[in-house]
């Protein structure tokens, strides 16, 4: 199946970069709009609707502008998230030997790697499945099992802090109203609550497994996020505990 990924990138002035033809997405359901000043970009995984680096989404038509040079074969970009702090976006790239914090410049399409994630000494490399940044610029990542972690931006070195049941959040992030950390079980299934500081989920919503690879939030809240199980379709929510009945 084809796939993409999704990001969130939000900036008050889009510079423009690179651009392709536009690809329609699948059966675009949307809901509203991003906040003023937000700007959508997907990423290809294991074959796309786009051949670029990114992809621009104009959440009114459901259509995506090739934004970047064109992507390497193979490419894998997994979640990321928008550095309020810094005012950065990064990404995790699954494309060669070692998954990869990396920069995205929304402005040119380009992705240039920060580091292998990594964690101690000797180093013992990890692959994470999505990354979040706080509105203080504290990041966080899920494991590809049951960990959590804490995130060094500069250096990409992980620290774990506690065990998350929960397998497969690719759906992962802080939304920026309340502060709370969401993610979406991929493999199980269910939508959870988790606690930064030790990792601790609960369960606050229904959700069918095999179905989420990627969330983020805008400014105002709203989550945006991809349904794979019939074709790519990505919707908008602003309650995620009601996130299952929200789709229909």
């Amino acid at each position: 199946m084809k796939k993409i990924t999704l990001a969130l990138v939000i900036a008050t002035v889009m510079v423009a970069g690179t651009a392709g033809s536009a690809q329609a997405l699948p059966t675009p359901i949307l809901r509203g709009l991003p906040s003023v000043g937000d700007s959508l970009f997907v990423f290809p995984c294991g074959g796309s609707d786009f051949a670029t680096t990114a992809g621009l989404v104009d959440v009114a038509s459901g259509t995506i502008a090739g934004r970047g040079t064109t992507a390497v074969p193979g490419a894998c970009i997994y979640n990321g998230d928008y550095d309020v702090t810094t005012k950065i976006s990064y990404v995790i790239d699954n494309t060669g030997d070692h998954r990869t914090l990396a920069t995205f410049d929304p402005a040119t399409g380009s992705i240039t790697p920060v580091g292998a994630f990594f964690e101690g000494t000797p180093t013992t490399y990890r692959d994470p499945l999505a990354l979040t940044i706080s509105a203080t610029g504290l990041a966080y990542a899920s494991g590809n099992y049951h960990d959590f972690y804490t995130v060094n931006l500069a250096t990409a070195e992980m620290i774990p802090v506690g065990d998350a049941p929960a397998l497969g959040l690719f759906s992962f992030d802080i939304n920026p109203i309340d502060g709370v950390l969401y993610a979406i079980s991929y493999n199980a299934g269910g939508v959870y609550t988790i606690n930064p500081t030790d990792g601790v989920e609960t369960l606050v919503g229904a959700y069918p497994a095999s179905a989420s690879a990627g969330m983020q939030f805008d400014s105002a809240g709203v989550a945006w996020f991809q349904n794979q199980q019939d074709g790519i379709r990505l919707f908008s929510a602003t309650d995620l505990t009601q996130l299952e009945s929200s789709q229909v």
